[in-house]
């Protein structure tokens, strides 16, 4: 597990539960319009995810970092 996800971990939640979080915060956003804050959420999120091993979460979190999805 990442050095990162232990360490959020610490503060409440799984880190599935603040993966998941930062997923629906980054949505919203991206819903929003505000793709370039969004961003930095996806990074954070997908850092969770690979932590955590959880491959369709880094392909989703890549997907919009990548451009190729918008909502």
């Amino acid at each position: 597990m990442h050095q990162d996800v232990e360490k959020h971990s610490r503060y409440g939640g799984t880190p599935l539960d603040l993966a998941n979080a930062l997923r629906v915060n980054a949505l919203a956003l991206q819903v929003a319009g505000e793709v370039a804050a969004a961003q930095p959420v996806w990074t954070e999120a997908r850092r969770f995810y690979d932590g955590l091993d959880i491959r369709a979460g880094v392909e989703e979190c890549d997907l919009y970092l990548d451009g190729r999805r918008h909502r």
